[in-house]
């Protein structure tokens, strides 16, 4: 049996050849979105520990599997249709370091376990939005079914069983607690506010969607994601804005580039004390409804910082292996901190730092490079999933500075990560027909 690479980047994919909506590996997709939120009966339970729960470990196998099946054709020869990409590159590059650190890891087995979920999860996210044939038409559409099906649901066990779903911190829904609601309701934001331009012919229905969808980050009580989701939303609104009035794509680039450039810069000198005084600083967190510690996150973020002395600080401690439950690594945190175990800084970049030490932190960055790189290559399209990707990468950046998603193994969004990375990294998307839609 002869093994053929196909790693040319200049085919074609044809409208008629694009992948269903209905065909398994979208199917599978969606399911894998679905589990990531899906909680009801698991009381208070994170579904971001790293996926200990066996029947989510044997779904998480079934599912790579449909995915390894779906990518590769088995016969006279073995063919390859993942397109060969920088982002499938660089996330190779990253799954390779992060199964290598269980050598170092204090929880060896742990890492490794966890390591093999990850890339589980990431093979499937290319090889449902990755391949050099038949992929989606839409990653819009794509997302809009499972999360429509997850808001509804919240709404109408919120109104079954109030007790259960509604917390004294805010709603949850069916996820597990009130943040993976927060976050749930930000991406359906994106996704069905961006759905109004591109499925034309149902457009009141995206509409009513998307306000439902801001109910709901409303009454999650989710800040974080609040802030994080009107940031992006902003930015790629006043990107179409900009590019539809002045008829210029460099010039309304070039003004969003630096809107974007002096707002980061004024967050950072703010949340850094250096520009305004403190009553400034403590107004802008009180806009947030936090203090000016973040709800006891920065007393969180310098233990773990103190715990990070008893590890390689290039290397980390482990893919993974740090918040393992009472008994493991994290102990020393969960001991000193007032609320107990927590299961995450609270932060993604700490988190990676005390995973995967400053060449973890070094490959985000690069992940990140590559990833806004693609995202402004397609800025020629024009098309509404353009501005969607757009407005998730500013939005997943500003949303890991007070919650930990990045390389978080099966989380929601770092399977949406992911799979728009996978997506965006693609020479080109299937052509979209206006007039089918309309």
């Amino acid at each position: 049996m002869v093994l053929i690479v196909n790693t040319s980047n200049t085919a074609k994919v044809m409208p008629g050849g694009a992948e269903s909506l209905r065909s398994l590996i979208i199917v599978t997709f969606m399911l894998a979105v679905f589990i990531s939120l899906f909680a009801i009966g698991t009381a208070d339970k994170v579904q971001s520990d790293g996926g200990s729960n066996l029947f989510r470990q044997l779904t998480w196998l079934a599912i790579g599997a449909v995915a390894f099946f779906r990518c590769f054709s088995f016969g006279r020869y073995v063919k390859i249709d993942l397109q060969l990409s920088s982002g499938l590159l660089v996330a190779l590059f990253l799954l390779g370091y992060c199964l290598l650190s269980f050598l170092w890891s204090s929880i060896p087995d742990v890492s490794l376990k966890r390591s093999i979920l990850f890339g589980l999860m990431v093979f499937l996210c290319f090889a449902a939005f990755g391949k050099k044939s038949q992929n989606p038409v839409s990653f819009i559409q794509v997302m809009a079914w499972p999360l429509g099906v997850l808001l509804i649901l919240s709404f109408v066990f919120t109104a079954a069983i109030p007790s259960v779903a509604i917390t004294s911190i805010g709603w949850r829904g069916v996820t597990s607690f009130k943040n993976e609601f927060g976050q749930l309701c930000a991406i359906s934001l994106l996704v069905f506010s961006f759905s109004v331009f591109e499925v034309r012919k149902y457009h009141k229905a995206m509409l009513l969607m998307a306000m439902l969808s801001l109910l709901g980050l409303l009454l999650s009580q989710s800040s974080t994601c609040a802030v994080a989701v009107i940031a992006g939303l902003l930015c790629s609104l006043g990107l179409l804005a900009t590019r539809y009035l002045l008829r210029r794509r460099s010039g309304s680039a070039l003004m969003l580039g630096l809107v974007i450039a002096a707002c980061v810069a004024a967050l950072v000198l703010l949340l850094a004390g250096v520009l305004g005084g403190g009553d400034i600083r403590e107004q802008f967190f009180q806009l947030l409804g936090k203090s000016s510690t973040l709800t006891g996150r920065t007393k969180l973020w310098s233990l773990i910082l103190d715990n990070t002395r008893l590890h390689n600080p290039w290397l980390g401690g482990g893919y993974g292996g740090f918040w393992n439950g009472l008994g493991s690594p994290s102990s020393y945190t969960a001991y000193r901190f007032p609320a107990g175990y927590v299961g995450q800084a609270h932060n993604g970049y700490l988190d990676i730092f005390n995973d995967l030490g400053y060449v973890g932190l070094g490959l985000l960055v690069l992940v990140l490079l590559v990833y806004g790189w693609h995202i402004f290559r397609h800025y020629q399209s024009g098309r509404p999933e353009f501005y969607f990707h757009l407005a998730f990468f500013i939005y997943i950046i500003l949303e890991n500075y007070a919650e930990s998603t990045f390389f978080r193994l099966v989380g929601f969004l770092n399977i949406v990560f992911f799979a728009s990375l996978a997506r965006v990294a693609v020479s080109e998307w299937v052509g979209f027909d206006d007039k089918k839609q309309a």
